[in-house]
């Protein structure tokens, strides 16, 4: 009987060695630098990664377009988007470091709704790929939050593990959304009265969608989370930090999130979404979708 192999290629299996063995250089170089000339570094990085990544430029660039952004503006939005998502990368690896600088500065508004939710039983707390996330996830164990982080998992297992061991070693639980049993795991960290951090304006989990109005168009949200979010006891709240300028301070924006069913909780969440995406549009990654 032949035995069919369903797994990656071997060419596809090297080149994931290969990016995994890179990937795992580059953070050790970057660990090794001084923090500032690191982030620069990481800023030019990204620079060059707008003239490398077609595919992702042009994506990100009619994805702003539909956004009611001209042609210009839009290529000028992307172009900067690309530097400050190779600034986050290395303040991504550098979080321990960036929590203990003399020059760091966080405003947080909306602080105690993030507080109230852990002293109440836990929530859901949506975030979304816009400003530094994994920043965002390090300052609320900093400060003394429990949480857990919902992940879609990587191409490479061997990524998605490191990636789970770097926040484990800041305190920061990760969840995979894959298979079936991922929202029995999210349903445990609420039990357990942990804050679970979802971010949903991504690639959907694959379960159920809705269609939401976004920036002039529309967007596809994954329900799961939000029917989760109004089966547990405590209202979910929305959190988002952005940067100033290209420094080490950030503001925290956590806001309350209403809606009486899935779909008008997602279209909130979309709603608080595009609000901070006006107001800083370099610090969403318009190319995710």
């Amino acid at each position: 009987m032949e035995i069919l192999n369903t797994g990656p290629s071997l060419t596809k299996r090297i080149r994931r060695s290969v990016a995994y063995s890179l990937i795992r250089m580059f953070v050790f170089f970057f660990r090794l630098l001084p923090l500032e000339f690191a982030c620069r570094l990481g800023r030019l990085a990204g620079e060059v990664a707008w003239m490398v990544f077609r595919r992702e430029r042009k994506k990100g660039i009619e994805n702003c377009i539909r956004s009611d952004k001209a042609p210009d503006e839009a290529r000028k939005i992307v172009k900067a988007a690309f530097a400050r998502v190779g600034w986050k990368v290395v303040e991504a690896v550098n979080v321990k470091r960036i929590l203990t600088l003399p020059s760091l500065s966080i405003q947080a508004e909306g602080e105690h709704l993030l507080r109230a939710l852990a002293c109440s039983g836990g929530g859901i707390a949506f975030t979304a790929h816009y400003g530094n996330w994994e920043l965002l996830a390090a300052w609320a164990v900093a400060t003394g939050l429990p949480l857990t982080v919902l992940a879609r998992p990587l191409y490479d297992p061997r990524l998605s593990q490191w990636v789970r061991k770097e926040r484990e070693n800041i305190g920061v639980e990760t969840l995979y959304a894959e298979g079936s049993a991922y929202l029995r795991k999210v349903l445990e960290a609420l039990r357990r009265g942990r804050i679970v951090a979802v971010l949903p304006d991504a690639r959907p989990y694959g379960d159920r969608v809705c269609e939401v109005s976004f920036l002039g168009g529309s967007m596809v949200l994954p329900l799961s989370p939000f029917k989760l979010a109004l089966r547990n006891q405590n209202r979910p709240v929305v959190a988002f930090i952005r940067q100033d300028g290209w420094s080490f301070r950030y503001h925290i924006l956590v806001r309350k999130i209403e809606g009486s069913s899935p779909e008008e909780l997602a279209q909130n969440y979309a709603c608080h979404l595009e609000e901070v995406v006006k107001e800083k549009p370099e610090d969403w990654i318009w190319w995710l979708r």
